[in-house]
């Protein structure tokens, strides 16, 4: 669904946040000077944060061209974590990046959708960021800190559990309700899909 008036954009965030009541808040920092990633999320109450090097994409280059954002793309066709990506990169940006942990091509990449149709990034615009501008992961001091193993484990283990059992040993026996009012306290929370599935 392609929204264009800002009101519009807002109710639909609106409707959106109330519907998935479970939200997470994933945070992902690439630093290509140490060629590495930062990666924080959620698993029921505790947020977890792990490092890990940039990883190494194979990519196919397919003979196909279109413009994204008014950028003529080359085509590219690669698999990560589990994942088969199409993207679309532009050789007239000489920069190897991309978003998510996608890079490693001879241009930037402008676009990029999974195989299954569920994530489609697409630039909507360039800026050059001013002279020492710096991005961070807010942190609380109260993440976890483990490998990129250890949090998908957990995570699969977190998979099917409901709400009840996920909040039960920090908040004690609580009511969960959705946004109608229902009680879902019993519910299996829905389950979430990941860029990354292994």
């Amino acid at each position: 669904m392609k929204v264009n008036d800002m009101s519009q954009a807002m109710a639909l965030v609106t409707k959106i946040s109330s519907t998935y009541s479970d939200r997470h808040d994933l945070q992902l920092l690439a630093d290509r000077q140490t060629n590495s990633y930062t990666y924080s999320n959620r698993i029921g109450t505790d947020t977890f944060i792990y490092e890990e090097p940039m990883p190494d994409v194979s990519w196919e280059l397919v003979d196909s061209s279109k413009s994204v954002y008014g950028y003529q793309c080359h085509m590219a066709v690669g698999r990560l974590y589990g994942r088969e990506w199409t993207v679309w990169y532009a050789p007239e940006i000489p920069l190897p990046f991309g978003p998510y942990v996608l890079g490693g091509l001879p241009g930037l990449i402008m676009e990029a959708a999974d195989s299954d149709g569920i994530f489609n990034f697409v630039a909507v615009g360039l800026e050059e960021a001013p002279a020492g501008t710096m991005v961070v992961i807010l942190r609380s001091g109260k993440e976890i800190g483990c490998s990129r193993k250890k949090y998908i484990s957990m995570r699969a283990s977190d998979d099917g559990k409901t709400f009840r059992e996920t909040y039960r040993e920090k908040f004690g026996d609580i009511k969960v309700t959705d946004a109608k009012g229902n009680d879902i306290t019993d519910s299996a929370k829905p389950k979430k899909n990941y860029l990354d599935v292994e």
